[in-house]
């Protein structure tokens, strides 16, 4: 994952602390909250992923059915 997107899970995780208020927070452990933004990366790597294993199939399919000529190669 990149910087953006590690800053981007960190501020999810803190909208939800405010979300959720002093009170609740307080009742919620900092290494339930880790276990939180762990599983929300964990979440965006596999998106990621997925993502770019899908780039990769539809710029394969292109190659196949693009002459290289075409290409002016």
């Amino acid at each position: 994952m990149s910087n953006q997107h590690h800053e981007r899970v960190e501020a999810v995780v803190t909208a939800f602390r405010e979300i959720l208020g002093a009170s609740l927070c307080r009742q919620i452990s900092d290494a339930q909250f880790r276990d939180l933004d762990r599983l929300i990366r964990e979440l965006v790597s596999v998106e990621l992923r997925e993502a770019a294993n899908r780039v990769e199939v539809v710029t394969k399919a292109l190659r196949s059915e693009t002459d290289v000529r075409e290409m002016g190669l």
